[in-house]
């Protein structure tokens, strides 16, 4: 009886063990064929930030995807309509969105999408814009006037609204000032000093500063053809010039005016050491050439 019984424990010992064994054998095959009908989401995802209002993605290729899909909401659980979307292959990265407000807090997913397959889980990232660069463009000789002003800006920009103080004045953009890139301001008081802000919301999208001109004399326009000395030592009073771009010469160093004027300067610059002896002159910054 006990023979029969170690003969039976040594067969079962060596059945067990040749499973086992088996078992090993097979491990390895299992994981290198493993198949799923599911897309296995991409990974090591991130984000950048691109001048400032524009966001670069990156992430690794998924085996099987054809392409990604990619959402960015303005909240975390990504309810109501996205931002952006887009459907790209991986060739397209690292991938570019454009066109973020300022200074915003975004969040962004993307999946693997392939035929025959069911799309991947979503992988998320977050990412924060930066400050939007000035976009006022510089003034025309002809946008300051006595009681109004005309302001540019890069067109296509978001932007909303221009606020002006002193005055508390408030232009709310129209469409076609939007897709203009320009907006004309009235009823300002002359002879005074405003700061302009270009809004977008509650958000700063540039700033500038102007003085409107004064009553009663003429406006007159000159550019660096005429004799800056003959025509301001021949002003009249409460005239106003406008001095275009460019550079000035003249005859003398100095120019003498004795009648109370204003002048208004786009980027000249005068010749060496000028100086201009007025009254009153507004608006004038002079640099040796």
């Amino acid at each position: 009886m006990d023979k029969l019984l170690k003969q039976f424990a040594y067969i079962l010992g060596f059945t067990v063990v040749m499973i086992v064994a088996g078992c090993s054998d097979n491990i390895a095959d299992e994981i290198t064929t493993i198949e799923t009908s599911r897309l296995f989401s991409p990974t090591d995802f991130k984000t950048q930030i691109i001048d400032q209002t524009s966001v670069r993605l990156t992430w690794k290729a998924i085996s099987n995807a054809k392409s990604y899909n990619i959402e960015v909401s303005d909240n975390e659980e990504f309810a109501g309509s996205p931002v952006k979307t887009a459907s790209v292959t991986f060739l397209e990265a690292p991938y570019t969105i454009s066109g973020f407000a300022e200074e915003t807090d975004y969040f962004v997913r993307i999946q693997a999408v392939a035929e025959g397959f069911t799309e991947s889980k979503w992988a998320s990232a977050t990412f924060k814009t930066g400050a939007a660069p000035v976009v006022l463009l510089p003034f025309e000789a002809s946008d300051t006037q006595v009681k109004s002003v005309t302001l540019h800006w890069t067109a296509g920009e978001a932007v909303t609204a221009i606020l002006l103080t002193p005055g508390d004045i408030e232009h709310l953009l129209t469409s076609e000032e939007m897709a203009a890139g320009a907006a004309t301001i009235d009823g300002l008081t002359a002879k005074t000093a405003y700061t302009a802000k270009l809004m977008n919301g509650t958000k700063i999208r540039g700033t500038l500063t102007f003085t409107t001109l004064s009553e009663g004399g003429q406006i007159i326009t000159i550019s660096p053809a005429n004799n800056l000395k003959t025509i301001l030592e021949a002003a009249s009073n409460e005239d106003v010039f406008i001095l275009t771009s460019g550079t000035y010469s003249s005859t003398s160093d100095d120019i003498t005016i004795s009648k109370s004027i204003s002048i208004h300067r786009h980027c000249l610059t005068l010749p060496h050491a000028a100086t201009i002896h007025s009254d009153i002159y507004q608006n004038t910054t002079y640099s040796s050439s």
